[in-house]
């Protein structure tokens, strides 16, 4: 399933990406060809041997990467038309941004199950070099270790950055987070 979630990820992101990327995959320790997969389509990526901590995998790719912006995108977000450049747009927009994320509209996934706001958060994140050099690489929150981008989020606010909403990324192919004004949450 997890490999079938990535295709169709890195296939959304091709078709809607409409300036330079990279990506790196991080396989943190599935078995279900998600190797092989890569191989074929020619993604980097680094295979891990067992499930290591998300902040660890996410960390081992933010460290390969060799771009100004970085973007941590779960395998199981689809993109939409030019939502990189819109969340760039909003990352660009004032000095004190730190992060920017997806917007957050009312929205169902699988089975008329809703997404939390944290759930959109913890699914895609875009910051720039200098924030990572100035805060650190992700790191695993004691009480709540599936919120590693909510974590690093706080991190960045407690060292003066300012939060974003804006771009479009769509969650899966019945639902869409649709783009609104940018703001500061």
């Amino acid at each position: 399933m997890a490999k079938e979630l990535l295709g169709k990820c890195i296939a959304s992101i091709r078709n809607h990406t409409d300036i330079p990327y990279e990506i790196i995959v991080i396989d943190n320790g599935s078995n279900d060809g998600t190797d092989e997969y890569c191989r074929k389509e020619r993604i980097t990526f680094v295979s891990l041997p067992w499930k290591h901590a998300v902040s660890d995998a996410c960390n081992l790719g933010l460290r390969l990467s060799t771009g100004e912006n970085l973007l941590l995108l779960k395998h199981d977000v689809l993109a939409s038309r030019k939502w990189l450049s819109g969340m760039l747009q909003g990352l660009n927009s004032q000095d004190d941004i730190g992060i920017v994320r997806p917007s957050l509209t009312p929205i169902q996934i699988h089975q008329n199950k809703h997404v939390a706001d944290e759930d959109v958060l913890e699914r895609c994140i875009l910051f720039k070099r200098d924030l990572l050099n100035k805060i650190g690489f992700l790191q695993t929150p004691q009480l709540f270790a599936d919120r590693v981008f909510h974590d690093y989020c706080s991190r960045a606010s407690q060292a003066g950055y300012q939060l974003m909403i804006a771009g479009k990324v769509k969650l899966n192919p019945d639902s869409t987070i649709e783009r609104v004004a940018a703001h500061t949450p």
